[in-house]
């Protein structure tokens, strides 16, 4: 699932009639991949992450990179399976968030009501390298 929280532009081009050129421009070439490589860098280092680290840390991390004006508002079984946990775990730690008051539970959302603390459980998970 892909979400923007900005507006952004879009450039798409037909592949069958542009290959050619593309796969001639080395700048072109060399661009794709190294993004490419950084993008799989950070999936082997989140992965690294998801093993290595509690549920709360990962989760803690995760909200504090998508909140936006302290309202974390994601779909939770999204977030479960990135986050490599169940449902009902991650349920759990937010409840425990919740019991903790770091977070606040709202109709679909929760707002963060403790910051220090939230970052203090995160550390410097899911920092982009």
């Amino acid at each position: 699932t892909l979400q923007a929280v900005t507006d952004f532009e879009c450039i798409a081009l037909p592949l069958y009639e542009y290959r050619t050129t593309l796969i001639r421009n080395i700048t072109f070439i060399n661009l794709v991949g190294k993004e490419l490589a950084e993008k799989l860098m950070q999936r082997a280092i989140n992965g690294a992450i998801n093993i290595l680290q509690p549920l709360e840390a990962r989760l803690s991390a995760y909200i504090m990179q998508t909140a936006i004006d302290d309202v974390f508002d994601e779909q939770l079984t999204d977030v479960a399976v990135m986050l490599g946990t169940s449902y009902r775990h991650l349920l759990r730690s937010l409840e425990k968030l919740r019991l903790s008051n770091v977070l606040e539970k709202r109709e679909n959302t929760y707002r963060i009501l403790n910051q220090k603390a939230l970052k203090a459980l995160s550390g410097d998970l899911y920092m982009f390298y």
